[in-house]
Parts: C-alpha cells; sequence; structure tokens
C-alpha cells in the first residue's frame, strides 16, 4: 500500500531523496519506508532499507513523532540527522 502522508509544504529540502525505515517492534506487519521529495512524502507498508531505521514500540515511534518522547528513546541506525529532521517536520 502507497499513501500520501505529508504535505510537500512541510518537508524540509534537506529531506528530498531521503528515506526513513519505520520498524515497530511489538507487532507484525508493523513497517514502513517513507520515501521524501519535492513532491511530498510517500509511505510503503513492508520491510526496506532506508538512510536510517528508527525501531521501538509503536507507541513509543507514535509517541516520538507526537514529540512526546525523544529520538533517543529509540533505536536509530544510520543517519541520525535525517531521523531528527523527519521528527522536527512532524505535526500530528
Amino acid at each position: 500500500m502507497l499513501v500520501r502522508a505529508m504535505p510537500a509544504d512541510r518537508i524540509p529540502p534537506e529531506l528530498h531523496g531521503r528515506t526513513v525505515h519505520l520498524h515497530g517492534t511489538d507487532t507484525d506487519d508493523a513497517e514502513w519506508l517513507l520515501r521524501f521529495g519535492p513532491e511530498g512524502v510517500t509511505v510503503e507498508a513492508g520491510h526496506a532499507k532506508g538512510d536510517v531505521a528508527v525501531r521501538g514500540t509503536a507507541q513509543e515511534l507514535l509517541l516520538t513523532m507526537w514529540r512526546r518522547r525523544p529520538l533517543a528513546a529509540l533505536e536509530v541506525f544510520g543517519d541520525v540527522t535525517v531521523a531528527q529532521r523527519l521528527v522536527d517536520a512532524a505535526r500530528i
């Protein structure tokens, strides 16, 4: 499944062309690949390699996107600056 998740005007230009793999560790089928571009971000369900992988429980992932928990509360592999820019740009 592929969906639009964030309007293009909210994506910082430094995220264009970058990818983030989100992995919920507490449930099956909780993996997504986010692809950022000038037209917006798309989300594809499933396992895929990204510029950065962010792992944690579904609750921890959501709380981090809501800025209720720091990114440091999750496991982050790869380019941490990409993950931090996503958190900074996210508004849920």
